[in-house]
């Protein structure tokens, strides 16, 4: 992602990637817990908007 061009950034960001007020009404979430309710999930996520290719 560092090596993007500029108006590439436009395409990514378009839609939200990374959840909206995440400890609004609950605690930090441990380091195992935020890779599972929130790295992957938005891994995925990028997988499915082709903004990340699968290895």
């Amino acid at each position: 992602m560092k090596d993007l061009r500029t108006e590439l950034y436009q395409l990514v960001y378009s839609q939200s990637i990374y959840p909206k007020n995440l400890y609004l009404e609950q605690p930090p979430f441990t380091h195992a817990q935020f890779r599972k309710e929130v790295i992957e999930p938005q891994i995925a996520l990028m997988h499915e908007r082709d903004i990340w290719r699968r290895p």
